[in-house]
């Protein structure tokens, strides 16, 4: 329905990837805040896919809690401007694995769509708290449902926050952006 708020997450099913704990929030969500009208989307495959079924099924979430598959590179862009929010729940793992830049983060803001992330990796290099995105720590899947409930409640907050982190990627991660910070470090190192 026109109510409906939809929320995207796309990776592989990893630890790291910290699928469980956006699975954790939806929990709280739709059990205890009783909130129905937003629905996730998961996008990607791996080894953790059953553990997430089972989480869902045994949460009782079925009914707004989805899996995509893979979604091939064409059909990514849709996806992220269909979605309301773009959420990277992403964790150090027990082998201290964790996100290196989060590209799927570049391509969400560069559809305009507003994201939450987690604190880790390179990911507060891209997400700017309250400016272009949401930052909360890591397993904190609480957080996650503060951040989801405050951007799903806030049409006028979603767009603002999707137009800023557009042009965060427009003006940081292009490639004459790129060359010049690398050229610079390449400069540093030669006057050492």
């Amino acid at each position: 329905s026109e109510e409906d708020i939809f929320i995207l997450a796309i990776g592989k099913f990893i630890p790291r990837k910290g699928f469980e704990y956006l699975i954790k929030a939806f929990n709280v969500i739709v059990n205890q805040r009783k909130i129905t009208n937003i629905k996730l989307r998961i996008g990607g495959r791996g080894p953790l896919k059953k553990k997430y079924e089972t989480m869902i099924k045994d949460y009782g979430l079925n009914c707004c809690i989805s899996f995509l598959g893979y979604i091939s590179d064409e059909e990514v862009p849709s996806y992220y401007s269909e979605a309301d929010i773009f959420v990277l729940p992403s964790i150090i793992d027990d082998r201290g694995d964790t996100e290196g830049l989060g590209v799927v983060l570049l391509e969400a803001l560069a559809c305009h769509t507003p994201c939450i992330a987690t604190r880790v990796g390179g990911i507060p290099d891209i997400i700017k708290d309250g400016i272009n995105g949401f930052l909360i720590e890591q397993r904190n899947f609480k957080g996650l449902v503060e951040r989801i409930l405050r951007l799903a409640d806030d049409r006028e907050l979603r767009i603002k926050i999707g137009i800023n982190g557009y042009k965060s990627v427009k003006e940081n991660f292009n490639w004459n952006s790129i060359s010049k910070k690398i050229i610079k470090v390449y400069d540093i190192i030669e006057n050492l």
